[in-house]
């Protein structure tokens, strides 16, 4: 099953502030599209290039697209915070957003650990895989 529409296949995003932290910090993404890794692309590529105020407008939206939860996002009280999209804008920093928007490009590719927690069987042959070499 593709990533698009798989429901179990899901990018998680930590930032690099939090990469230490323990629980970690997450957002939760539902895996690009072709398409929407285009879009998001040249979103990216238009950052500094356009209206400031209609640039960060378009990367709030872009941060909310997709975003399906997340982990251990708790207040200045410690408190969790419950998910909702429309809090984005008042959880992070730009830059923040835009190393989320960057990682969401950068992990559009599943990594192969990705792949293999996935339920679906290989397309390969193993059974006739390469014999083991020899010692010479």
């Amino acid at each position: 099953m593709p990533f698009v529409v798989d429901p179990g296949a899901i990018q998680r995003i930590v930032l690099s502030s939090d990469e230490a932290k323990s629980p970690c910090p997450a957002f939760l993404y539902r895996h690009l599209s072709f398409r929407k890794f285009a879009e998001l692309e040249a979103l990216r590529a238009s950052i500094g290039k356009e209206d400031f105020s209609e640039s960060i407008r378009k990367q709030f939206a872009a941060l909310a697209d997709g975003l399906v939860g997340w982990e251990n996002i708790t207040g200045a009280d410690g408190q969790p915070i419950p998910f909702n999209r429309e809090a984005m804008p008042d959880l992070l920093t730009i830059a923040e957003a835009q190393e989320i928007l960057i990682k969401r490009l950068t992990g559009a590719v599943p990594s192969v650990d990705d792949k293999k927690k996935l339920p679906s069987p290989s397309g390969c042959d193993t059974e006739n895989s390469a014999k083991d070499a020899k010692d010479p």
